[in-house]
């Protein structure tokens, strides 16, 4: 199996619609709005989970990637579900469910780099930026290119988040409990 890779960064933010603004400025689209819902799975080879978008179409995506607060490099294959009902009760059954994220995505494009502006149920609101390495591309232009990004968009060192929102959702039940 041939994996997919690109550099991500993730990010909490405190101006949603600022943020959203300089997305636009940027990349001088209009976003695409995704509800989705992402089933996650126990599974010790990296992650799995079954993504359901705008209750129309469902993915299933596997990634690997280290668990770091800056860019990091994610392996990934994603494959469409005709069935998701039926592979969720399939997989639940075999791996256990980890448990459910669910979130409102605005989704901005330029070039081969996808913005996310991310509004998370129960957790609030953060910012993805995957940039997805072209073929043969070598790994340091895409971090160099990454880094330009980066210094564009002023992150404080403090708000990169280096964990899956699955795990900052589990981490909010824990003290809750």
């Amino acid at each position: 199996m041939i994996l997919a890779k690109n550099i991500e960064i993730k990010a909490r933010i405190t101006d949603y619609q600022k943020t959203k603004k300089f997305f636009h400025q940027l990349t001088q689209v209009e976003p695409v709005t995704l509800n989705q819902r992402d089933t996650f799975y126990h599974f010790c080879f990296g992650r799995l989970k079954l993504r359901q978008i705008n209750n129309k179409t469902s993915e299933l995506i596997f990634y690997q990637r280290p668990d770091l607060s800056s860019s990091k490099l994610s392996n990934y294959k994603i494959w469409n579900i005709n069935k998701p009902k039926q592979l969720d009760r399939v997989l639940g059954v075999v791996l256990g469910r980890v448990g459910i994220v669910e979130k409102t995505r605005l989704l901005f494009l330029k070039d081969n780099v996808r913005f996310h502006l991310d509004h998370v149920k129960n957790l609030g609101d953060f910012i993805e930026l995957e940039y997805m390495i072209l073929d043969n591309e070598p790994l340091k232009q895409a971090q160099e290119k990454v880094e330009t990004i980066l210094e564009k968009l002023n992150i404080s060192d403090t708000d990169y988040i280096s964990v899956a929102y699955i795990d900052l959702l589990k981490k909010e039940d824990s003290y809750d409990s």
